[in-house]
């Protein structure tokens, strides 16, 4: 068993030379700064390819590199003529926020917008034998790497009571995930400004397998439970988020725990951030009809909640045999859809959680919606919600275990103002 840890990378002199960002005077003669256009990972490295600054009077001599964001500048004694370059020496895993900067005989310039790298050579397949995202057949047979383009995580499976896979989503779809932003936000529910579903690729997209342990691996497939965290960036309407969501298991847990986090990279704040997350179709076992309620935790157990309009942050979804909950600590979060099975943005997305079913049984879809207080430049907002997949008879009891470990480290927000 292979554990990515924090490691800590050290530059020698004997290849580059180090210079402070922040004592860079940058004059009207320094280059402006390149842009970034992307960062490709490989063992123990990036490659780095730019746009460089144009007009530039005097010349540019070499270009400056950056792994902390700027805090530090590597000034290779082989001067980088132009793109792409490589940036060798890293460790595998490890999240670096890359910068690059212009060099003429007047200094330095600015540099680049960051953006993060993280060097590898290997996919990432989530499962600690419990529960696993992604299978290389559609009877969850074999392994296939766990995250897709747009950051979702592939088709849900968990190991059922007779000791198999079972499936979460019907045929092999993976779990749905959509934002929202602006528009009148004076409702805790609504479908202003702009909202869609997320199944594009995240720019810039990373992954950040530092926490992640390696229990086996296949080819470059590296099989495994812990934490991958993936970044990048999503466009909704004319607003860029930063989209950072982390996915995490134990060696022995029969669910997995999500955090989802948003961020302001813009230059104005977010109004009325939404996020949605859920299924367009259900599955459990061999069932594509099942009985889904809409409830919350009372003395340690799950309780329908008694009409519509109540607020529910546990879905529970069973077949008679085994049973899922679906359940945020945070108190801005609702249960929500409950429709038939379809377009996630018609049957859960559209729909209000103070109208949607209480329970029914039906081949259908479901999710979660929760919206942000407003989100100023450079802050961000999260939220965490677990998925838990057992047999009927020992559901609820870990569904209490899980909710009684994570409040006291879960604080939530009463309200938006």
């Amino acid at each position: 068993m292979k554990l990515f840890g924090v490691f800590v990378c050290t530059l020698t002199l004997g290849f580059s030379i180090l210079s402070s960002a922040v004592t860079n005077p940058a004059s009207a003669a320094t280059p402006a700064a390149p842009t970034i256009t992307g960062i490709s990972k490989v063992a123990g490295g990036l490659t780095v390819t730019f746009t460089a600054p144009s007009s530039v009077s005097p010349a540019i001599t070499n270009y400056e590199y950056s792994v902390d964001g700027g805090s530090t500048w590597v000034s290779p004694l082989t001067p980088i003529t132009g793109s792409p370059f490589s940036i060798t020496g890293l460790v595998d895993c490890q999240n670096y926020l890359v910068s690059v900067r212009a060099v003429n005989s007047d200094g330095p310039g600015q540099g680049a917008t960051a953006w993060n790298g993280v060097p590898g050579s290997l996919q990432y397949h989530l499962n600690n034998g419990l529960m696993k995202f992604g299978a290389s057949d559609g009877n969850g047979n074999g392994e296939a790497e766990s995250i897709i383009s747009s950051g979702n995580l592939k088709q849900p499976w968990y190991k059922n009571g007779s000791g198999g896979w079972s499936k979460l989503t019907f045929s092999n779809y993976s779990l749905n995930y959509g934002l929202g932003v602006d528009g009148d936000g004076s409702a805790e529910w609504n479908l202003n400004g702009t909202y869609q579903e997320v199944t594009g690729n995240l720019t810039q997209m990373v992954i950040d397998c530092s926490q992640f342990v390696e229990t086996s691996r296949v080819g470059t497939l590296s099989i495994g439970y812990g934490k991958l965290i993936v970044i990048g960036r999503a466009t909704i309407g004319t607003k860029v988020f930063e989209v950072t969501r982390t996915y995490s298991q134990t060696s022995t847990s029969k669910y997995t725990i999500f955090n989802e986090s948003i961020k302001n990279v813009g230059t104005t704040s977010l109004t009325n951030a939404r996020v949605w997350i859920g299924t367009q179709d259900d599955w459990i076992g061999q069932n594509d009809s099942n009985t889904k309620k809409r409830g919350n935790i009372v003395n340690g157990g799950f309780s329908q909640i008694p009409s519509a309009a109540t607020q529910a942050k546990v879905l529970e979804v069973t077949n008679g045999t085994d049973t899922v909950y679906f359940y945020t600590t945070s108190n801005l979060g609702y249960i929500t859809g409950l429709n038939g099975y379809g377009n996630f943005r018609n049957q859960v997305m559209n729909q209000s959680p103070s109208t949607a079913q209480v329970n029914v049984t039906n081949d259908g879809s479901y999710g979660m919606y929760l919206r942000f207080q407003d989100i100023a430049p450079g802050a961000s907002e999260s939220f965490t919600w677990y998925y838990i997949a057992s047999t009927k008879a020992s559901a609820e009891a870990l569904l209490g275990n899980v909710a009684s470990a994570a409040l006291p480290g879960a604080p939530t927000v009463d309200s938006v103002t």
